[in-house]
């Protein structure tokens, strides 16, 4: 039993040091540590269930920095796979270039910096499910400039947040007419491939490798909520408000 107490009391001595850090690191803030702490044990249950999916594994986060300049789409996606090329692009499909490169292609305002989570697909699933497993559209949808963000800092292959072996990265974006679509980019044969789908596809994303009607994809970005962010500190998982 004193081993158990002596166990358990070592690791409470390193969360806390953990938590101090970020709290120094500015990455949870006193605010956050009082919400958390005022919530009932009820509230933490099931805050901490909620965490739980069963159809996407949360991986990390990554910042997307702020911008004060308009992004064209059709001056950045543009199929090029020359050594001189930011970013390697070798295939953009019909959909992908009638949804968001149509006439003046889509046009994005300056925004904020913004944070993107990402998650592995635990499960096969369709986009309907997905995007409810993230909390709706309006927490699901990532804009196009993002995603570019992140494909031209792995412009040439490079390992990344991105996945960079084929397997397929899926974006929720909306297009030129104001519907979200389901975008994936894959890097393959030298360039980027980008795809753009209906999210209504009777055609599922798989957690395996790829069937007739499914896709390979373990990678999903979408914004983190403007209300939760859950911070993994070793074996303890606390929600926290986004300040």
């Amino acid at each position: 039993m004193n081993m158990i107490i002596g166990a358990d009391a070592a690791k409470l001595a390193g969360l806390q040091i953990d938590l101090l850090q970020k709290v120094r690191q500015g990455h949870v803030t006193l605010g956050q540590l009082e919400w958390f702490t005022g919530l009932s044990k009820e509230e933490r249950n099931n805050l901490f269930l909620s965490s739980r999916s069963s159809l996407l594994e949360f991986v990390s986060t990554v910042v997307v920095p702020a911008n004060t300049c308009k992004f064209v789409a059709r001056e950045g996606l543009v199929c090029d796979v020359s050594v001189a090329a930011a970013v390697k692009i070798r295939y953009l499909s019909e959909n992908f270039i009638e949804w968001f490169l149509g006439g003046r292609g889509k046009i994005e305002a300056p925004m904020t910096e913004q944070v993107l989570r990402y998650a592995k697909l635990r499960k096969p699933s369709f986009d309907g499910a997905i995007i409810a497993e993230l909390g709706g559209e309006a927490k699901a949808e990532t804009a196009l400039r993002e995603m570019f963000f992140l494909m031209k800092k792995q412009g040439h292959g490079q390992p990344g947040v991105l996945l960079n072996n084929a397997y397929a990265n899926i974006f929720y974006v909306r297009d030129i007419a104001g519907a979200l679509r389901t975008v994936r980019a894959y890097w393959y044969g030298g360039g980027w491939s980008v795809h753009a789908y209906s999210v209504g596809s009777p055609n599922r994303w798989d957690d395996g490798p790829p069937g007739v009607l499914s896709q390979f994809c373990p990678w999903l970005l979408c914004h983190c909520s403007g209300e939760l962010i859950l911070w993994q500190l070793d074996t303890l998982t606390l929600g926290l408000h986004d300040v």
